[in-house]
Formats: C-alpha cells, sequence, structure tokens
C-alpha cells in the first residue's frame, strides 16, 4: 500500500536521519494507523517557514524508543537538488503523497509520424518506426493508424529500443498489398 487518506503528522527531528514522528496532527491520522509498521508509502516533509522539503519512498515507519520513525528510504525530490535535506530545527509537516515522479508515469507518452510501408508480400510483415521520447523497453504500447487501413492488415507495436516505437503491420491475405502513407499514433504507458 502506497497511499491513504488524511496522514498528517509532525516532526521536529533535523538532519538527514531518519524522521521520529511526533504522532497525528487533530483531525488526521498517523503513519502507523494508515501503514502499519514496515509497510512502504510515499511521503512529503516539508519545514514550514525555511526552504526545504522533500518527496520519496518510505521502506515505512518503525517503532524506536516508544516513538515511531520514518524511514527516509529513496528521495525522490527535494530542496537539495534532489537528495536527502539537512533539516534545520522547527516542526516539519509529514504527510502521505503522490511524489510527481511517480503520478507522471500515470500519463501516457505519445507520438505521431507518417509512415509508408512499401508493398507487403502475402503472409509477411513490414516494421516502421515512430520516436517516442522517455519510450523504454518493456512498456505498454498501443499504435494506431489515422484512418482506416486496407484490408486485411493487422498491426501491433512494441518499445524497440529507448525513445523508439516498431510499428509492425501484417499482410493476412493471400496476396500483396501495398499499404497508403498515413500518420500513425504510438501511446506509451510506462512500467
Amino acid at each position: 500500500m502506497y497511499f491513504a487518506d488524511r496522514v498528517y503528522e509532525q516532526s521536529r527531528s533535523t538532519g538527514t536521519a531518519d524522521i521520529t514522528l511526533l504522532g497525528p496532527v487533530v483531525g488526521y491520522q498517523s503513519c502507523f494507523a494508515a501503514f502499519g509498521a514496515g509497510v512502504p508509502f510515499y511521503y512529503v516533509i516539508a519545514h514550514p517557514t525555511l526552504n526545504q522539503w522533500e518527496t520519496g519512498l518510505s521502506s515505512g515507519v518503525t517503532l524506536v524508543s516508544g516513538s515511531y520513525v520514518l524511514a527516509r528510504t529513496a528521495v525522490y525530490a527535494s530542496s537539495n537538488a534532489n537528495a536527502l535535506v539537512n533539516f534545520d530545527q522547527g516542526m516539519k509537516d509529514v504527510r502521505n503523497c503522490l511524489p510527481a515522479l511517480v503520478a507522471n508515469k500515470f500519463e501516457p507518452l505519445s507520438a505521431t509520424a507518417s509512415l509508408t510501408f512499401g508493398a507487403i508480400a502475402a503472409g509477411a510483415s513490414s516494421e516502421q518506426t515512430i520516436a517516442v521520447a522517455g519510450a523504454t523497453v518493456g512498456s505498454e504500447v498501443v499504435v494506431s493508424p489515422n484512418g482506416s487501413p486496407e484490408a486485411n492488415l493487422a498491426w501491433c507495436g512494441y518499445v524497440s529500443a529507448a525513445n523508439t516505437v516498431t510499428v509492425r503491420l501484417m499482410n493476412c491475405s493471400s496476396g500483396s498489398i501495398t499499404p497508403a502513407a498515413r500518420t500513425w499514433r504510438a501511446t506509451v504507458r510506462l512500467p
């Protein structure tokens, strides 16, 4: 589990060590109540009066000498060049959040290109590529032509290299087909 509603605590911890939590703010739940011990979740820690903040993934909270401690396992973004923040004295707000690094993975990547396949023999296939910035091998891909392609053609797409989607057009007929040049769209969802 990575998300829960209304998780908000505070801390007076300083430095780059894990954060000792002071319990939930009135009307909210604690990290422990939301996730239990040792369950990973996303967090944001922010100093309300200084430009000190960080978002990341915690491997969970643990009970240490009667206090719950949040592990600062992986920093995704911060006011310290995306590294652990050396927090100054004062109260810090600690919340469960959706870091932009994680949220942006939900937004699919997309690009279009005009592709010309040429003649495709019966039972054969032909491939062309579309540049899709940010695409990674193993990502989910959907490719679609603009308009209706010729009969007896089937297609699929895959990320063949970083930033490259390959469109494979297959001739399912018993004769040669020369598809018209057309615009194709590749949509990629990162793993």
